[in-house]
């Protein structure tokens, strides 16, 4: 975990970067025989040469979780699955045992990367990315989603995009706006939480955007960029050139600094993954 100060304005910001710089031969210790996984012979034969999605990219509906997040109440826990698999559980977490709310089929939701809670909390947000056919790429990939937190119920689906591979979302600090970045294609679109509409795109954001966050004033986004060899994640098409992030002044929404802590020696070896925003005041 790296951390940097950044100065925006009189604030100051601790920004908490998960840096991955491990490869196959330190996987973390997670399957029950506390064994390590790659020196596990049977997943080896099975998983090592899949790429973009383990199970799921063979063909097997893998509902393995990806990403969560509360809302606002606490009460449910919104779950993305995949990551080749998609789909979207709502998840009762203060019973007595937690149980599924509310289950959503990969046919009608096919969620598997980022969720993002509206400013008010009324509104859930999910997505999921495709790379497409790296030789015949289509103009754009994914789909977005919007769920009533106080019935689980899905409001809209929508396949526009702007771009390849949708992945990173959140919502801006002040004003109904919620940010979306595409891997494949290293844009965005921003979102009006109130209508639900595309109001604005965002350009060129960096290599291979994949996770962002907002300085708590929301003059500045951060926004991760892969490296040319990921560490983590389903490869898809995060291969990024510059690993690091950028940061966006989000009143033209225009990028104004590239951050890369590696040393250029280490480059080849530093990818970034997720990003974090707190005030430490």
């Amino acid at each position: 975990m790296n951390k940097l100060i950044y100065q925006s304005g009189f604030a100051l910001l601790l920004l908490g970067i998960l840096l991955v710089f491990q490869g196959c031969d330190s996987v973390i210790n997670n399957d029950r025989s506390g064994s390590n996984l790659s020196e596990n012979q049977a997943w080896i034969d099975e998983f090592i040469n899949v790429q973009g999605g383990g199970g799921a990219a063979r063909d097997m509906n893998v509902p393995a979780p990806v990403c969560h997040l509360f809302t606002a109440d606490g009460k449910f826990a919104y779950l993305t699955l995949g990551p080749g698999a998609g789909g979207l559980v709502v998840v009762d977490i203060v019973s007595n045992e937690p149980s599924i709310a509310k289950a959503f089929p990969r046919e009608e939701v096919k969620a598997n990367c980022g969720v993002a809670l509206s400013q008010d909390g009324r509104k859930m947000y999910a997505n999921w990315g495709d790379p497409g056919d790296e030789f015949n790429p289509p103009d754009q990939s994914g789909e977005w989603y919007v769920f009533d937190t106080s019935t689980h119920s899905l409001l809209k689906s929508s396949s526009e995009t702007r771009g390849i591979d949708a992945h990173g979302t959140r919502p801006t600090p002040r004003g109904p706006w919620l940010w979306q970045v595409n891997r494949g294609t290293d844009n965005g679109i921003v979102i009006n939480t109130r209508t639900d509409n595309i109001v604005h795109d965002l350009d060129f954001v960096g290599s291979s955007p994949d996770i962002l966050d907002f300085s708590p004033d929301g003059k500045y986004a951060f926004v991760s960029l892969r490296g040319p060899n990921p560490r983590s994640g389903a490869a898809h098409v995060a291969t990024g050139e510059t690993p690091g992030f950028s940061v966006i002044k989000t009143a033209n929404r225009q990028k104004i600094a590239l951050i890369q802590p590696a040393a250029p020696e280490e480059r080849e070896r530093s990818d970034f993954h997720g990003i974090a925003v707190r005030s430490i005041f």
